[in-house]
């Protein structure tokens, strides 16, 4: 679950980076009003039409990844309810997490309170 919640943020986070890309030239068919949308928009933002059009292409990727990423969350859910074992709640993750996190801080049981190990 947590390696999904990373995956998530990494996605939606991910910057294209051409320097380290090998690219493909491919010839694409828009509709005049469509390429003039596209052309005024990069010549306002001082940037070439390709830059434009792979940040456009880059973030439908990117939305194309949290659909299947929400997919397989749903489909986790749904199986964690069928199998009736607790953890459906994100409220108690989180306080899993940050349990897990504080003990890895100051060990098991030791809380900034002063409270006794178990």
């Amino acid at each position: 679950m947590r390696d999904m919640i990373r995956t998530v943020m990494h996605t939606m986070t991910r910057k294209p980076d051409m320097s380290q890309t090998e690219v493909k030239a491919i010839t694409v068919r828009l509709p005049l009003d469509d390429y003039r949308r596209l052309k005024d928009y990069a010549c306002v933002r001082d940037v070439s039409l390709n830059a434009v059009v792979t940040e456009a292409i880059d973030e439908y990727g990117r939305k194309i990844e949290r659909r299947e990423i929400l997919r397989q969350l749903e489909d986790f859910h749904k199986e964690l309810r069928a199998s009736g074992r607790p953890g459906g709640n994100s409220v108690e993750l989180l306080r899993e997490m940050r349990k897990e996190r504080t003990d890895a801080k100051t060990g098991p049981g030791d809380r900034s309170t002063g409270g006794a190990k178990p």
